[in-house]
């Protein structure tokens, strides 16, 4: 049996299917043949990052959404702004720590068990600096993991911060990123794949 979208550990309560089907197991290891592994296909995917540039023209820009007033390189600033969101979640998740390192630079401070998470200067892309929270909170589907509400300010080298919000699911298929904001006295709107 095999469970979608999984690591080597699924019994520790990263997936609801892996849980139950390894407490059953263990509670009746003599109907290993008739148990209901139905959950197993439909554990949803493990969003990552997915892309780590090495500097901010290798990030590919959020796809503007109607009412984008902002340019191509302000797209690309909000697309890193979410990543470097998507990524303090992932490391929070993974190693539980209140006090976490961007990967090029800046900080992340957790609280309230993780479901806020502060960012100053935090740094997924060289010079790109991120500051903020983001607030988690239970998506209506557990399946679909959490409802991540991002605050963010981005600074690009000399260019002015912008600011702008952005949501998405940490977990549904398909998820898709919506981001709102102002960058240079402009309307900054669009989306992306959730990270």
């Amino acid at each position: 049996m095999a469970l979608a979208n999984s690591t080597h550990v699924v019994g520790e309560g990263d997936t609801d299917c892996g849980s139950a089907l390894v407490q059953r197991f263990v509670a009746r290891p003599q109907e290993i043949d008739s148990l209901d592994a139905s959950c197993a296909a439909a554990v949803p995917p493990i969003h990552s990052v997915g892309v780590y540039p090495a500097r901010i023209s290798e990030q590919p820009p959020l796809q503007a959404s109607p009412g984008n007033g902002a340019s191509v390189a302000d797209l690309r600033a909000a697309a890193a702004a979410v990543q470097t969101a998507g990524d303090a979640i992932s490391r929070y998740q993974a190693i539980e720590a209140k006090h976490d390192r961007g990967l090029a630079g800046g900080s992340v401070t957790a609280t309230h068990g993780g479901a806020l998470l502060t960012l100053r200067r935090d740094q997924l892309v060289e010079g790109v600096a991120v500051g903020g929270t983001v607030a988690l909170s239970p998506s209506s589907s557990p399946v679909d993991g959490e409802t991540a509400l991002a605050t963010l300010s981005v600074e690009v080298a000399d260019t002015p911060a912008e600011a702008l919000t952005a949501s998405w699911s940490t977990a549904a298929a398909g998820a898709r990123a919506q981001v709102l904001g102002r960058a240079a006295k402009q309307a900054l709107a669009g989306t992306m794949p959730a990270p």
